[in-house]
């Protein structure tokens, strides 16, 4: 069984977000609240069950949107991920109705709405919910801006919904959109190579491949892929090579964890396989000694 890290992704745009609207925040949520949204925000990464209580109490004191998405990003941390999307949902809804969150400009507010409905969309993917992901996430691209970069975000996130749904073609469809906005966004190419890969096109997805690893030789999702692509197509010592590369260079990755997975499902004694330099890059052995299994 050959297993993706389809939550890294997902986890790191949380954060990402998080960060952002804690950044930004100062200039649209100021004063008391902004204070109570900020301290609020920062218990979701460290407390999630105290963020849970803290945004609770301040949603009964009409806290009104911010506390909503307090509570949103606390039921992320317990990995409460269907409460998480429903509420994220919810907030967008009425943001899009003229609720006030962080409003300056419209323009802004716009950007903001989709980045709600994206969030939505990744917790609903993490609920293994691709429908209802890919529902919010074309929400996010009908709202957000042109000229957002934010856009490439939601075209990469609904591509993954859409392959949770077993729709690679649309999917290849939207990470070329993210491609050719930005053709250095290494995920995707690793994302239109898995996509391929569930398709039967093995020689393209070995091409996207190559040009992941133009940009970096050391990206843990192009390494967990590379190795999946090898094992499907026959090619085990290369795909052994490219999975223990991986554990031995990102070994508490997301990424790592699959690969451990898929070395185990094939009785790899991986803590004894001394050679990661035994095998080039196009799989080929360099030595005679086996990897033990």
């Amino acid at each position: 069984m050959i297993l993706a890290s389809k939550t890294l992704r997902i986890l790191l745009a949380f954060s990402m977000f998080g960060s952002a609207v804690a950044a930004a925040q100062p200039t649209r949520l100021t004063g008391s609240a902004g204070e109570r949204y900020r301290d609020c925000i920062s218990f979701t990464e460290t407390e999630p069950p105290t963020a849970e209580v803290l945004a609770a109490a301040w949603q009964a004191e009409d806290g009104g949107l911010p506390a909503g998405h307090c509570l949103a990003l606390s039921y992320v941390g317990q990995n409460k991920f269907a409460e998480a999307a429903g509420t994220l949902d919810e907030i967008a809804g009425h943001m899009r109705l003229g609720g006030h969150f962080f409003f300056s400009e419209e323009r802004a507010d716009r950007e903001l709405l989709a980045e709600v409905f994206g969030q939505a969309g990744n917790a609903w993917i993490l609920a293994e919910e691709p429908l209802k992901a890919y529902a919010s996430l074309t929400e996010a691209l009908g709202v957000v801006p042109t000229w957002s970069a934010t856009i490439i975000e939601h075209w990469i996130d609904r591509a993954r919904s859409l392959a949770m749904l077993g729709n690679y073609e649309q999917a290849l469809k939207d990470l070329e959109a993210a491609q050719e906005r930005d053709p250095n966004r290494i995920e995707t190419y690793v994302f239109r190579a898995s996509a391929l890969r569930h398709l039967q096109r093995f020689d393209l997805a070995a091409a996207e491949l190559k040009g992941a690893f133009r940009i970096s030789e050391e990206h843990q999702e192009a390494l967990l892929e590379r190795g999946n692509l090898r094992q499907q197509t026959g090619n085990t010592d290369g795909a052994m090579h490219d999975w223990i590369k991986l554990l031995r260079r990102h070994p508490k990755s997301v990424a790592a964890q699959a690969a451990r997975t898929n070395l185990e499902a094939m009785n790899v004694d991986i803590e004894g396989w001394k050679g990661i330099d035994e095998v080039d890059v196009t799989g080929k052995k360099r030595q005679t000694e086996s990897p033990r299994r």
